[in-house]
Parts: structure tokens; sequence; C-alpha cells
């Protein structure tokens, strides 16, 4: 079931989102969510909570790293295809963090997504600077997230 939901999504956006269905894209409930996803409170609460915490390197990347680093690179690098299942699940959650970014940025999002983006990046490089050795992977995150706010939804 969960491989259909993201064909799914795609298909009703295409529909609403191109202008095919006039009276869904012009539906109240439509207009209320725009409304909610490019409110400031919105965005900062999805890159908080949701974005943030993805892009986290975990331990088993660490590992994957350690074993192959330019397989895991080469991974890491890449743009997932739905359709071939994608990359391993890790990477998998750091490039779907990515993509919420860049859709927040294309949604017309992007003063309030840089601005909070930009605090974590200041954050964790901070973090980093004061102890290199034990926050090495904050700076991976902030390079992560910088990277993907870098990169503008096409």
């Amino acid at each position: 079931m969960a491989s259909s939901i993201g064909p799914f999504v795609q298909a009703v956006w295409a529909l609403v989102g191109d202008g095919k269905c006039p009276a869904v894209a012009d539906d109240t409930l439509s207009g209320q969510v725009y409304s909610a996803i490019s409110s400031v409170a919105w965005t900062q609460s999805l890159v908080n909570g949701a974005v943030v915490p993805n892009v986290e390197l975990r331990d088993h990347e660490t590992e994957q790293f350690e074993d192959d680093p330019l397989k895991y690179i080469r991974i890491d690098l890449s743009i997932p295809s739905v359709s071939t299942g994608g990359s391993s699940e890790g990477t998998m959650c750091r490039h779907t963090a990515a993509d919420v970014l860049r859709a927040l940025v294309g949604a017309g999002s992007e003063a309030d997504t840089t601005e909070c983006v930009s605090t974590w990046v200041s954050e964790d490089l901070q973090a980093f600077k004061a102890d290199p050795s034990a926050n090495w992977k904050r700076k991976d995150r902030a390079i992560y997230l910088l990277t993907a706010i870098a990169a503008r939804a096409l």
C-alpha cells in the first residue's frame, strides 16, 4: 500500500496543480491548505520537526562510510528514483528531507524556509567550531541542509 501512495499523491497534485480540475483547485479547502503551507509557523514546524531530524547522520550511515567511503558518497549524492526504490533507508530519509526543503522553497516559502534553515546551519557550525571531534555530525548536517536549500526546486 505504501508504494502506491507516492504515485497517487503525484496524480492528484498534477490534476490540482496543473489546473486540469479548476473546481478542485479553487475549492475553499485547497485555499486553506495553501494558506497553512505558506505560514511561517507551519514552515518552521515542518523544518524543525521533520526535516532536521531526518538529515541527521545515523550510526549505520557512519559505518557504511567507514566500510566503503566512495560507495557511500555516490549513494548520498545520488538522486533517488521512486521507480527503483531509491537508495538505502538512511540516505532516503536525507533525500526526502532535502526534497521537502526544495518543495517549500519552490512553493513560495523561500524566505521563511531559508531563515529557519540558516538558524540551524549557524547553530551547527558554532557547535562544530566549539568541539570539532564531538560535533562533526552537526557540521555534516549543516552542509547537507545548506546544499538542500541552495538547490532550488524545479
